[in-house]
């Protein structure tokens, strides 16, 4: 029998090569299942590609509709240290005449006494830590005298109040020094006037110590570090010594801004703690302190966050029992003011404008001053299109960007021979079509009989025979020059009406009125009184009038029409039973562009929306068919090995009866010839 290289126990056949065969002719239509997901799947991925590249295109268009881009102004001062200025939104070309008569300003008090250090303990009372050494020297002139003479070694001495820093002094072998002198070489490595030479009276002269800061911080020590010691500095007997004393507690209280804090300052508070003291208080209505040097000495200075004569720093008295901090102990460094200014001649001259603030917003649409300083200054705005063309140059990168994105998803490359994934999709070769319709016809509403601007071509900006956007900058130059202001209504006009009749007025629209041309007419009784209105599209028939809502002489769209929520005022000519008027609404082509964008991008209805959830659908209903014939291929795998481990079996069984049979034929055969 031939051998199979498998291994089977008795066959050698491995049946699992023999199983995997007939199942993978089994999946067949399950990989069909897998490969047609996959497919919906990548679909849904390039749709919420496309969704996402529309999205970029409404984002620029949006940018292109603001204020800001749209009448986007340059801004500059005659004089920056009188006035500077910004333009936002709303700001339009022109100049302005700004007469500062003072500028706002923040209260600024300075505490008058200060103290020689920052931690230097505060309140009356504070006492220096002191030690005086009792070794004196007597007679004219002795405190230049040899007051002692070193050893062989030399000696390094410590002297230190409490925890105020170490002061070491190395003095050098078998050297005299005088009073002076060691008073100078203390001084030199403490950095302050730590030692001085007295005069008791009497010629009668003395060393004497005293601590860095104020209050009680310890006695004195003096420690000899190395050396031999020097009998008269050497020991406690040499000296007489004293603790400071602690400054006073107390309460330090003030009001700003109409609100009083009361802040309780210990005794033995420092400067430094009584301006964190203030800077932390969580309730502080908006002043800083901080400590200024000068001459010497630190100084507390409260300082007032806000500008203007509304917000004065006041000590109050009565409640601030922290000696040395009332009124009386400060100075005003500055004054609590507001800012006076005029602005191209108003108010009347010799009065002012008032503001809390140097920086002003409500004196000119869309402008912002600061108010730098005192004098006259011209504030200059002039029109900056480069704003404007720049954003029409990014909405075209974007529309060509999303033109190409289109072109790879649904065209067919020749090259490669493979479409994309949604060649042929109809639906998306066709999103293009409203944005391509503003581009290349007349923007609804628009007339070229009125308006100068009617067609995206006139401003430079078409698609061209490939489908691309292009932008013609010197045509829209050219036409910046011939009217901006019809180049800006064109471009992000909104809801801009025109009416052709002087007895009608347009009024308003809701954003839901279909731009475009409408005729209206109004009946009127005897009185004047409107009996009736109607709308109907421009041209059409007399069965097309819609009738509009009358309140008094304003006549309103009705619901549900394209010119709902349009509202025209009517006055009555005296004469005429019926008056007729052309009315027209206008969008810019911007703000069509985004509409156009937003029907597309919309969540509810749109046909991204549409269209995914057709492909969320089939993946989930693919997904469920997946999912049962996996579990039928599972089962399928299951009876076939144990159908083949049967097999397998019964041929081991049916071998072993032949072998019984060989046994026996083989018997029978010698028996007959042991017979014969």
């Amino acid at each position: 029998m031939a051998t199979i290289s498998f291994g089977g126990v008795f066959t050698e056949i491995d049946w699992s090569v023999i199983i995997d065969s007939m199942m993978a002719a089994e999946r067949i239509p399950l990989t069909r299942l897998q490969t047609k997901k996959t497919d919906y799947e990548s679909k849904q991925g390039a749709i919420d590609a496309l969704s996402d590249a529309f999205t970029s295109f409404k984002s620029a268009i949006s940018s292109l509709n603001s204020n800001s881009t749209l009448r986007s102004v340059s801004v500059t001062s005659s004089d920056s240290d009188v006035a500077t200025a910004t333009a936002g939104s709303g700001a339009y070309e022109g100049t302005h005449t700004v007469e500062v008569n003072q500028i706002a300003q923040s209260h600024r008090l300075v505490h008058s006494a200060g103290i020689t250090h920052t931690l230097d303990q505060i309140g009356s009372g504070a006492v220096y830590s002191t030690a005086r050494n009792d070794n004196s020297m007597v007679g004219a002139g002795q405190d230049d005298a040899t007051w002692f003479t070193t050893g062989a070694n030399g000696a390094t001495y410590t002297f230190q109040f409490g925890e105020e820093p170490a002061v070491t002094v190395e003095f050098a072998a078998s050297t005299d020094y005088s009073l002076n002198q060691v008073a100078a070489m203390i001084n030199a490595e403490a950095g302050y006037t730590m030692a001085q030479v007295v005069d008791e009276g009497g010629d009668t002269y003395k060393l004497d110590f005293t601590a860095q800061y104020a209050g009680e911080i310890g006695e004195m020590t003096q420690t000899l570090d190395a050396g031999d010691a020097v009998d008269v500095l050497n020991d406690e007997e040499d000296y007489t010594k004293t603790d400071g004393t602690d400054g006073a507690a107390g309460v330090f209280s003030y009001t700003y801004d109409g609100v009083t804090r009361n802040l309780s300052v210990e005794a033995g508070a420092t400067l430094e703690d009584l301006r964190d003291r203030i800077n932390d208080d969580s309730a502080n209505p908006g002043v800083t302190a901080s400590l200024i040097q000068y001459s010497g000495t630190y100084h507390l200075v409260l300082t007032g966050n806000d500008t203007g004569a509304d917000y004065a720093i006041t000590i109050n008295d009565a409640e601030t029992t922290l000696p040395g901090f009332d009124t009386a102990d400060y100075y005003e460094a500055q004054a609590a003011q507001s800012a006076k200014y005029r602005i191209d001649g108003t108010p009347p001259a010799g009065t002012y404008i008032v503001s809390n603030s140097n920086t002003i917003t409500d004196a000119v649409d869309g402008l912002t001053l600061s108010l730098t300083g005192t004098g006259t200054a011209t504030i200059s705005l002039t029109r900056n299109t480069a704003t404007l063309k720049s954003a029409i140059q990014t909405v075209v990168n974007q529309y060509n960007s999303l033109y190409s994105t289109i072109q790879v998803l649904t065209g067919y490359d020749a090259e490669t021979q493979t479409g994309g994934i949604l060649q042929g999709d109809a639906m998306v070769q066709s999103l293009l079509s409203p944005v391509r319709s503003l581009l290349t016809g007349s923007v609804a509403g628009f007339d070229s009989a009125v308006e100068p601007y009617t067609m995206g071509a006139q401003i430079g900006v078409e698609v061209d025979r490939y489908g691309e956007m292009t932008f013609d900058e010197s045509a829209f130059d050219a036409a910046v020059e011939d009217d901006y202001e019809a180049l800006v209504d064109f471009i992000g006009g909104v809801r801009k009406g025109y009416v052709s009749d002087d007895y009608f007025q347009y009024d308003s629209a809701l954003s839901s009125t279909v731009a475009g041309k409408y005729e209206v007419k109004v009946e009127f009784d005897g009185g004047g009184n409107i009996t009736g209105a109607w709308f109907r599209d421009e041209g059409q028939g007399e069965e097309d009038w819609r009738e509009a809502a009358v309140e008094g002489n304003t006549i309103t769209g009705s619901l549900d029409t394209d010119e709902q929520g349009l509202q025209v005022v009517v006055t009555w000519d005296g004469v005429s039973a019926t008056q007729t008027s052309d009315v027209r609404l206008m969008n810019g082509f911007a703000v069509a562009l985004e509409d156009a964008i937003e029907e597309i991008l919309d969540t509810v209805d749109g046909p991204f929306k549409t269209r995914l959830d057709g492909y969320n659908s089939a993946v989930d209903e693919l997904e469920a068919k997946i999912e049962n014939m996996e579990t039928r291929l599972e089962k399928k795998e299951v009876i076939l090995t144990a159908k083949y481990a049967r097999l397998e079996a019964a041929l081991a069984q049916m071998d072993a009866f032949r072998a019984s049979f060989d046994a026996l034929f083989s018997a029978l055969e010698s028996n007959k010839n042991d017979d014969n």
